[in-house]
């Protein structure tokens, strides 16, 4: 035999090693998305034997809705998603219910079925996914769209999602927005009409899950400018995402006018950064020209300005932003009003006028920052003047305004603002605002001459008449919706050519089927930030007679919005730059998490997260991860890299929980990173796929593939470890509260749960070492945060159950010094106090429960007994008195006094009293 040399025997193992993977890698999608799905069963397969976890009463056992099957369907798609006796609820996510209401008919009452349903619906997630990727990057092997894929699967950041029963929440608004992306997809490679009606009830369905998908709003334009579609499709995308959107925020009852307006700017600054992303490749063009002028020493702003000009939309974003920010100024530091002067600058503003002078631009912009700041007096004024901007920022789709054009935009400004002046004249300023709105409102489909931008005009009107229905569904005079139909009389009193009529009607239907359903009479819609402060929600944990402590003190300005102090510790007086830092430094913790997934903890709270400054250090480095991200990501727009759509969604989607635009219940939470981690996954799945294929040796790309599986392999055995930790609460709780020491909560929440569990017969051996448990965390989380009520007095009543009422007598006096108003607390300090003898402090007590609560009817009793055999017979008959005074249907309090009678030898007294308590019977 000839001997083999070396570089042939090698050469010869490449081209059997290319043989292997091109056969392998050749293979079709739906082998790669089943073998996905069968991936992500098995790693959470575990899970099938846990059974019901923290939280997950909300939804299952004995709900008042879900365990009526299909005969509650109706009632939950007219509820909040959690509501209590007390009058507390919030949400609004009847699809997730629903889920529950239909497996509860099915399969009944089973943690096991649970578990296998989120399952299914994670498996799914991820198949999506994968289709969305190979769709999004077709010039991409499909090793990336795969590597990406497992990543999702294996990620120990979702198994709070995955293994949490009432999760599902998460899992089902994710799905929803995943599939509202493919289908566009579709409709941006097939044209099919359908289609758009497919995108728009998937996300609808996704936010009616839960709004953290509202992320999606954006990430659906985004991908039509990675796509590189025609601006108008760029355009029609983002009006839809808008109007559902629009219609969503209509459900959330509970936001105030300066959470709109904040919404509404931030929503015009989003639309104007769309279109400068679509105009990355014109900034791509002109990086060179610029590098070639300041290499031959030439005039660099001529490109500049050039570049400029013929990209208006870089100045309609700047006044755009300009004004919003003074808008939001303005909304804190109201004056006099100055509606009309505002409206005098903006009619000169270049945007306006088709003067793109940079110094006279620059001039016109910094003087409106003055005249926003005592533009508004009310927040509902700013609020309705905020919404506006939105379809002017739409402005940046279509062609430049033309001077022709300026006399309409005048006259029907002019004709707002009088008409609000005649209108406050007769005190109805509110109806004159709602005018002015609808005017600003309706002004894009004015000021687009061009009959090709007819989409954006039909989208325009399609946001005047949601808001004219609106109007009408929330009890509002019918006038606002005859207002919207005439603005649609006058633009299109005209045809229009090549208009569908029934894509009007399915824009405008579509979105409404969230605004049509009929939110809940009398109670509030609120966010997941702002629940109640025992984040279990549960019965008391304490088979005791005491009732339930009452809720933390809220820190909130509305009543019925609580949310206490362990919950956010920014309250609503921290300073403006303390809330910036706490919420970049929240991004931080979530972008730790992202890439070290460990620790993890099933609460947060305060005091692993607390008011800092912007020069904490912790502020600092989350500052430069989120700059240097976003850095990175932009330069990667320019060349539309995968890992830049990647790191632009992940970013927008975990901004919506970092506690800058809303508080978040805790903090933080690893649930909520599930949607943004999409984002994660795509950016790293690509840059280990450029890694791998960047190595010209068979050595390094095998070295690069092992680091992959390791890293995978890594991370499975993280999801199966934590998994683990899920099989349920107790579970759970005592092996993560180690890992947060410093969280107030978290050691209530254990302590809670211990004493609970204390009760089962399962754990009746072990009864006091668990109850001697649950007060070393007690103790703990009260020496975190000294204010805490319920703590205080959960662990007097623990004291009490051991027989050792001299610990518990300080615990409920520092309850009632918390809450002087509250009556168990109180009474339970009086009580211990009788019986060891204390007559002062018993009588003292007794009283103050007397104030408290004059319809108990214990406090009299025990007082007047306490001055019966004081001797101080009087005293004692006053009470009873007293009592009877309150309510005559009382029986104790004739007997009391006929026996106090007879005790100072006066029984014909009592008689009178005796005859009384016989005609009750």
């Amino acid at each position: 035999m000839t001997p083999v040399s070396r570089p042939e025997m090698k050469n010869g193992f490449d081209s059997k090693n290319r043989a292997i993977n091109n056969q392998f890698l050749s293979r079709p999608e739906s082998w790669w998305a089943i073998w996905i799905a069968v991936g992500a069963f098995l790693l959470y397969a575990m899970a099938l034997g846990h059974g019901y976890n923290m939280d997950d009463e909300l939804v299952t056992r004995g709900h008042k809705l879900t365990s009526k099957g299909f005969e509650g369907l109706r009632q939950i798609f007219n509820s909040p998603y959690y509501s209590d006796d007390m009058g507390y609820s919030y949400e609004y996510r009847p699809v997730t219910l629903a889920s529950f209401a239909i497996e509860h008919e099915l399969f009944g009452e089973s943690p096991g079925i649970g578990h296998f349903i989120n399952i299914v619906f994670f498996g799914i997630t991820v198949v999506v996914l994968f289709k969305v990727l190979r769709k999004l990057f077709l010039n991409h092997s499909i090793v990336f769209p795969v590597i990406a894929a497992v990543l999702f699967v294996v990620h120990p950041l979702h198994v709070e999602a995955v293994a949490s029963i009432k999760n599902r929440d998460e899992l089902l608004a994710l799905l929803g927005g995943l599939c509202s992306a493919l289908v566009w997809l579709r409709w941006h490679e097939q044209r099919l009409f359908w289609a758009l009606f497919g995108m728009s009830f998937f996300l609808v369905i996704g936010l009616l899950s839960k709004m953290s998908v509202i992320s999606f709003v954006l990430i659906l334009p985004i991908i039509a400018i990675y796509r590189n579609t025609d601006i108008r499709v760029l355009a029609f995308t983002l009006i839809i995402c808008m109007v559902i959107l629009v219609a969503m925020l209509t459900l959330r009852t509970d936001l105030a006018p300066i959470q709109i307006s904040g919404i509404a700017l931030l929503a015009s600054c989003l639309i104007i950064a769309l279109r400068l992303l679509y105009d990355g490749s014109e900034l791509n063009k002109l990086i060179p020209l610029i590098k070639q002028r300041i290499a031959t020493s030439s005039d660099v702003s001529t490109e500049i300005s050039s570049f400029m000009g013929k990209n208006w939309s870089w100045y309609d974003s700047l006044f755009l932003i300009t004004t919003a920010m003074a808008l939001i100024v303005g909304s804190v530091i109201s004056s006099l009003p100055a509606l009309t002067i505002v409206t005098a600058a903006l009619l000169f503003h270049p945007l306006i006028i088709g003067s793109f002078r940079p110094l006279y631009f620059a001039l016109t912009t910094v003087s409106l920052v003055p005249l926003m700041l005592i533009a508004f007096t009310e927040v509902w004024h700013l609020a309705f003047f905020s919404v506006a901007l939105i379809p002017l920022s739409l402005l940046a789709f279509g062609n430049r305004i033309s001077r022709n054009m300026l006399w309409l935009q005048f006259g029907f400004l002019v004709a707002s603002i009088i008409t609000y002046s005649v209108l406050k004249g007769l005190d109805m300023m509110s109806t004159g605002f709602h005018l002015l709105f609808l005017f600003l409102l309706a002004l894009p489909a004015f000021v687009i001459p061009s009959e090709k931008e007819t989409k954006i005009k039909v989208a325009t009107i399609a946001l005047v008449l949601l808001f004219g229905f609106v109007q009408l569904i929330r009890g509002s005079k019918p006038e606002y919706l005859v207002l919207s139909f005439l603005l649609i009389v006058l633009v299109y009193w005209k045809p229009v050519q090549h208009f569908k009529k029934s894509f009007l009607l399915i824009l405008i239907c579509i979105p409404l089927i969230a605004v049509f359903i009929k939110r809940p009479n009398g109670s509030h819609l609120k966010s997941e930030a702002v629940t109640m402060v025992n984040q279990s929600d549960e019965e008391s944990p304490m088979a005791s007679s005491y009732a339930k402590p009452p809720l933390q003190r809220s820190i909130t300005k509305s009543e019925d919005r609580p949310l206490s102090f362990i919950e956010y510790p920014l309250g609503f007086s921290a300073p403006f730059n303390e809330k910036i830092a706490t919420g970049i430094s929240v991004i931080g913790h979530y972008l730790k998490l992202f890439i070290i997934p460990w620790p993890q903890s099933f609460y947060y709270g305060y005091r692993v997260f607390d008011r800092i400054g912007i020069l904490h250090p912790k502020a600092i480095w989350s500052t430069l991860a989120v700059l240097a991200l976003t850095g990175l990501a932009l330069y990667g727009w320019i060349k539309r890299t995968p890992w830049s759509f990647g790191l632009i969604s992940m970013l927008i989607s975990i901004a919506v929980f970092s506690n800058l635009f809303e508080p978040v219940a805790g903090m933080a939470g690893d649930r909520l990173t599930y949607v943004a981690s999409f984002g994660y996954c795509i950016a790293l799945g690509y840059a280990l796929t450029w890694l791998y294929e960047r190595q010209r040796s068979a050595q390094g790309r095998s070295m690069v593939a092992v680091g992959i599986v390791l890293l995978l392999v890594t991370y499975s055995g993280m999801t199966i470890a934590r998994n683990a930790q899920w099989k349920d609460a107790l579970t759970l709780m005592r092996h993560d509260i180690e890992y947060v020491p410093n969280s107030a909560q978290a050691h209530n929440l254990l302590a809670s749960h211990l004493m609970k569990n204390s009760f089962e017969p399962e754990y009746q051996q072990e009864a006091i070492a668990m109850r001697l448990e649950a007060i070393d965390h007690f103790k703990e989380a009260v020496r975190i945060w000294p204010e805490f009520f319920n703590v205080w007095f959960d662990l007097g009543r623990v004291y009490l159950i051991i027989d050792d009422p001299e610990s518990a007598l300080p615990c409920f006096k520092e309850a009632h010094r918390l809450d002087s108003t509250y009556y168990d607390a109180t009474f339970n300090v009086a009580m211990i106090a009788d019986k060891r003898g204390d007559a002062t402090t018993a009588i003292t007590y007794y009283e103050k429960c007397i104030r408290i609560s004059p319809e108990m009817l214990p406090p009299y009793n025990e007082l007047s007994y306490l001055l019966y055999r004081l001797g101080e017979y009087e005293a004692s008959i006053a009470v009873n008195e007293k009592a009877i005074a309150y309510n005559a249907n009382w029986p104790d309090p004739y007997k009391n006094i006929a026996q106090t009678y007879a005790a100072m030898n006066q029984p014909e007294k009592g008689q009178a009293y005796l005859q009384r308590l016989e005609n009750m019977k």
